[in-house]
């Protein structure tokens, strides 16, 4: 929270804010980010997942952090379970996968990639908690509809990220979708 002094409240806030007659517009971050084309988007579907099938991405920074904003899953079976890996053995990127700005006519200078790898050597150590995303089993209501699963998250710049995630049933469909800020992580005055 931030204070301000009288005179620094009258250049910054209409004086007439304090007795009700203007208004002081909040927004969110994440809207913001989308006004600014600062925030991002990529999604991936697995196909015909076999159980305890595992899958690999890795989120690659540079100079400046990613705020992982949302993860969001559905799946047509039993679910999945997603972790998240650091030190892991370093792999020969392929071609990073498209990334979208939520801000499609004015994307702002994006300084991440995503690239879908296949797995590792060696995973490295655990950089997050792991995300349980189970459904229900039964015929008539089988999988998931799309959930976002745990809070943001911030990855320091040059940074590899491996994202796994291991099928819970076989012959499942699973789509993922990450959204995220690429930036500085406050905004100017």
């Amino acid at each position: 929270m931030t204070i301000l002094s009288s005179s620094q409240s009258s250049t910054i806030i209409p004086p007439e804010a304090f007795s009700g007659n203007r208004a002081i517009n909040v927004q969110f971050y994440s809207e913001s980010n989308k006004k600014l084309g600062s925030q991002w988007e990529a999604s991936r579907r697995l196909t015909n997942a076999s159980l305890n099938q595992k899958f690999y991405s890795i989120i690659k920074t540079r100079t400046l952090p990613v705020d992982l904003k949302a993860r969001f899953f559905t799946f047509t079976g039993a679910g999945l379970i997603a972790r998240f890996y650091t030190g892991f053995t370093p792999i020969t990127l392929p071609d990073p996968e498209p990334v979208f700005s939520l801000r499609p006519e004015q994307p702002a200078f994006r300084d991440f990639d995503i690239y879908a790898v296949t797995a590792p050597t060696s995973l490295g150590t655990k950089w997050a908690a792991d995300i349980f995303a189970e459904g229900n089993t039964s015929n008539q209501s089988k999988g998931s509809v799309g959930n976002s699963y745990g809070s943001g998250w911030i990855i320091e710049p040059n940074k590899e990220i491996l994202l796994e995630i291991e099928s819970l049933e076989s012959a499942q469909n699973i789509s993922a979708r990450l959204e995220l800020y690429n930036g500085l992580l406050d905004l100017p005055l």
